[in-house]
């Protein structure tokens, strides 16, 4: 049963074992009469126990319960689609119990200082912690403003499956998490922060990250004391350089050189010189330098001469100082990838030394050479991969991007 823009009472609905059930408004549609209360909403639910997708945006109750509003079992619910604010998302999963195997898409939207913006993240934690429930081990995060930049919006999808050739993959999400705040309200750092501090993303082995220019910086200390699994590791837009920050280790980690000089006349050591400085032992290394099984760095579309916020200079000074700690700590990448951004042939060489294996396409921010690559392996005799629906649209401009999945998604 789906129902668009059609504002029907809970009570008129039909009491039948739906399978299917999608009743969505448009914000601020007129609510006359209203829908209902909770109590007639859990009613609806409650008479369809073979509901496998419930999608309700905008229409979820804004008061809560008057009476003891008992919670609503639904065994075979495979997808549940909320939009509205996280108010009435977090009520509405209070009554809500699903199965393990139910992957959750939760958009919250409309976000003010007065609510409670993260109050959701609990419920997702909670579904996702279960021992029946998938591991998470993909994570693709977007950060960038509505077409107007009324807004900023921070969008969080994962799957239990890693992806296939350009980051493609071939199945629904298990996780679509979005956040839509006010621009400049200054409400989203503490929101990622709350994001990857309880949400279950230890086991995530790829990540990547698209952030468009412009926006807030965002603080990604959580997401590299909590996700030490990360092999793959892409930042995608000149908004994410403040990622690649986080893969530098400290200077603590960093084994100091050991003495060993003589005396003038070379008879023996001088007394306190010859002794080798306390080493950290390897698993104290491996505990200090953050994404201890990162292999892959992925770059594209960022300025190496922009200045990182609470980086190391320049993006590329800080891009060099983390290889090159992380190669002394013997923790080091074996892959990087540069794609369109703006960078020197000189700083490319430089960073090409750190890896066994370096691609650039050689653009230096020049749109006339962007696609050519060029490799520290021979790739002459490869086959170009078709171009995935995927990295297709990574190719869009913003809102050319988002019309297309507005589209295909309807």
């Amino acid at each position: 049963m789906t129902l668009y823009h059609v504002n029907l009472p809970w009570t008129s609905f039909p009491r039948s074992p739906l399978t299917q059930l999608d009743v969505k408004l448009s914000p601020g549609f007129p609510n006359t009469p209203p829908l209902g209360g909770i109590e007639q909403l859990i009613a609806v639910l409650a008479s369809c126990p073979m509901l496998e997708h419930l999608s309700l945006h905008h229409c979820l109750p804004s008061t809560p319960p008057t009476l003891n509003c008992f919670t609503v079992n639904l065994p075979r619910l495979r997808r549940l689609d909320l939009m509205d604010t996280s108010n009435e998302i977090t009520r509405m999963l209070e009554h809500l119990k699903l199965p393990p195997s139910s992957s959750l898409e939760i958009h919250c939207v409309n976000l003010t200082t007065q609510g409670s913006p993260t109050s959701v993240l609990p419920f997702i934690a909670a579904h996702f912690s279960r021992p029946e429930a998938v591991t998470l081990r993909s994570l693709y995060v977007t950060h960038h403003a509505s077409s107007r930049r009324l807004f900023e919006i921070f969008e969080i999808t994962a799957y239990y499956t890693l992806p296939g050739p350009e980051g493609h993959t071939f199945h629904d999400s298990d996780l679509d998490l979005h956040f839509e705040v006010e621009h400049d309200s200054g409400m989203l750092s503490g929101i990622v922060q709350r994001t990857f501090a309880v949400l279950p993303f230890a086991d995530i082995e790829y990540y990547n990250v698209l952030a468009s220019e412009n926006m807030q910086p965002i603080d990604w200390s959580q997401l590299r004391h909590r996700c030490s699994k990360i092999a793959d590791m892409r930042a995608i837009g000149r908004g994410a350089t403040t990622l690649l920050k986080e893969i530098n280790p400290p200077q603590a980690a960093v084994p100091r050189p050991s003495s060993s000089n003589t005396t003038s006349r070379g008879k023996g050591k001088e007394k306190g010189q010859g002794r080798e400085a306390p080493q950290a032992a390897p698993s104290a290394v491996a505990q200090l330098v953050p994404f201890p099984k990162l292999t892959l760095l992925y770059v594209k579309e960022i300025d190496f001469s922009q200045q990182v916020p609470g980086g190391e200079g320049t993006t590329f000074n800080t891009v060099k100082n983390a290889m090159e700690r992380r190669k002394q700590c013997g923790i080091q990448l074996t892959e990087l990838e540069i794609v369109g951004c703006v960078i020197t042939a000189n700083q490319a060489r430089q960073l090409s030394r750190f890896v066994r294996e370096f691609a650039w396409d050689e653009d230096q921010g020049r749109p006339e050479h962007s696609g050519y690559m060029t490799t520290s392996r021979s790739r002459s005799n490869e086959e170009e991969p078709e171009m995935t629906w995927h990295s297709f649209l990574m190719s869009r401009d913003e809102d050319e991007r988002r019309w297309m999945e507005n589209y295909y998604s309807d």
